[in-house]
């Protein structure tokens, strides 16, 4: 259960550094087409995955999943601030969006996350909480977003296809459930009908 959900409990000082890391992070960042500040997306990954686990650093790192990839702050800054451990769950979060100067293609940068995270090594396993929170929250934005404005929604991605943005999430939920850290947990099991039923409506 989220730390929300009881505010008797103290609040963990490093989580909170990182909450207020990520909000400095992405001021004035809005989500792709629309006028949301991007920090929500972020604090329903975080709230997500502390649901899911207690584990510090996962939690940390869920804050602080997109600060690399679309802000200004580095690695180096991450591991600075909260350690090695966050500082690799969020380098393994972020895709390559450039090759130098040269944007790097949607396709390739996908096909490169997903080779990633099909050979993570033991320790690195529970990235993939942080991974299934973040596709998990952009399928239910979607969700809501395609109820209102339907097929109109697919413009506001880089990769408008809609084919192509279910081979995205669709491979996505395919490493999750080969994944046994992942499919065997009882922990994720609501969030894995939830994403799978998320599919069905977006896609079918």
């Amino acid at each position: 259960m989220g730390r929300y959900f009881n505010m008797t409990i103290n609040i963990n000082p490093r989580i909170k550094q990182a909450e207020e890391f990520a909000k400095k992070a992405h001021f004035g960042q809005t989500r792709k087409g629309k006028t949301t500040p991007f920090y929500r997306h972020v604090e329903e990954v975080a709230n997500i995955v502390e649901e899911i686990t207690n584990d510090e650093d996962v939690i940390i790192a869920a804050w602080l999943h997109d600060t690399v990839e679309d802000t200004s702050v580095t690695l180096n800054e991450i591991e600075s601030e909260f350690g090695p451990v966050v500082a690799n769950y969020v380098s393994l979060e972020t895709e390559e969006k450039k090759f130098g100067t040269t944007p790097s293609p949607w396709l390739t940068r996908k096909i490169k996350q997903f080779e990633r995270l099909t050979s993570l090594n033991a320790n690195e396993k529970k990235v993939l909480i942080i991974t299934l929170a973040d596709k998990l929250a952009n399928l239910r934005e979607m969700a809501k977003d395609y109820s209102e404005v339907g097929d109109r929604m697919w413009e506001r991605f880089t990769e408008p296809r809609k084919t192509h943005q279910f081979w995205y999430y669709q491979s996505f939920f395919a490493i999750f459930v080969t994944q046994p850290s992942v499919k065997e947990s009882k922990a994720l099991s609501k969030e894995l009908v939830e994403y799978s039923t998320l599919l069905t409506i977006l896609f079918s």
